[in-house]
């Protein structure tokens, strides 16, 4: 996103230029940025045991399941992967609830103010302030770390502050629904939530002394990826392009499989055990959505 491109108006007083700041961590905007920690703040966020977050049922609860425990014993036999494993799983748990979330309320998050029902609408904000409270989660014991150095505390900080704000503005936006939004707002809204929240997935990954063993970026930089592609799938639902929304949220999937492979690979992590599952999960991914949407994929 260029710093010429506004953000919807119901958004203004709560990102103004959070979404730049993090944005600087992700490749596409130039590498690693120095002021995540100007945007501090001495609230706390919500965590997943306040939220109460339990899982979105969905299409991917096979391979979500699977995924999870391999991955979770991989990292823990890691170098230093013990303090971060179960923590790391939880990020990629929290994102596959997104997904399968956001497919389950696909067809009212697309008609809000037309006939949608809230109830399938409401899940979305749920995953998504989890996945924030995954992330905060993370970014508090890495800046608990006695060995993080006062720079990348700092920096840590002004994360935490980020997801601070990025919660209330999902804590709003969910009591808003049904009727305080445009579709097409609701979903370009959600949609610079998501953008936000892969800067600061990104940002976290950049802090290279923080998680041991590479397992930071091998683990953070694919959810920082499906997060921008869920960012493109609901701009291209804010647009009305319900074709386009499916395919960009069943790629979203290809793609963090694809990169937790790629980046795990050289940890001698193998992410195969879960490919038998993989094909079915898409199938009936895109089953799904097609029927929501009156759609053919």
């Amino acid at each position: 996103m260029s710093s010429t491109e506004k953000a919807p108006a119901s958004l203004k007083p709560f990102l103004g230029g959070v979404i730049l700041s993090c944005c600087a961590a992700l490749a596409a905007c130039g590498g690693s940025s120095s002021s995540e920690a100007e945007s501090t703040s001495s609230e706390t966020p919500l965590y997943s045991a306040e939220i109460g977050c339990t899982g979105a049922s969905g299409p991917l609860d096979n391979l979500q399941t699977r995924l999870a425990d391999g991955l979770s014993t991989e990292l823990a036999g890691q170098p230093g992967g013990a303090a971060y494993a179960g923590q790391l799983t939880s990020l990629v748990v929290q994102a596959l609830d997104l997904v399968d979330a956001l497919a389950v309320g696909a067809a009212s998050l697309a008609a809000v103010r037309s006939g949608g029902d809230p109830s399938l609408v409401a899940p979305v904000y749920h995953e998504l302030l989890c996945v924030t409270a995954a992330v905060a989660e993370l970014v508090l014991s890495a800046s608990l770390e006695v060995t993080t150095p006062l720079a990348e505390r700092q920096v840590l900080q002004g994360l935490l502050g980020t997801l601070v704000e990025l919660q209330q503005v999902l804590l709003l936006g969910s009591q808003a629904l049904p009727s305080a939004l445009e579709p097409g707002q609701l979903a370009e809204d959600l949609g610079y939530v998501t953008q936000t929240l892969a800067g600061v997935v990104a940002s976290l990954a950049n802090t290279t002394s923080v998680l041991p063993g590479g397992l930071g970026d091998a683990v953070l930089m694919p959810v920082a990826g499906l997060l921008l592609d869920v960012t493109a799938s609901l701009n291209a639902l804010g647009a009305g392009d319900t074709q386009a929304f499916a395919q960009l949220l069943i790629d979203s999937i290809t793609h963090l499989l694809n990169a937790l492979a790629e980046r795990l690979g050289p940890l001698g992590i193998v992410v195969n055990a879960v490919s038998a599952l993989f094909e079915p999960a898409l199938d009936a991914l895109a089953a799904l959505l097609g029927a929501l949407l009156g759609i053919l994929l």
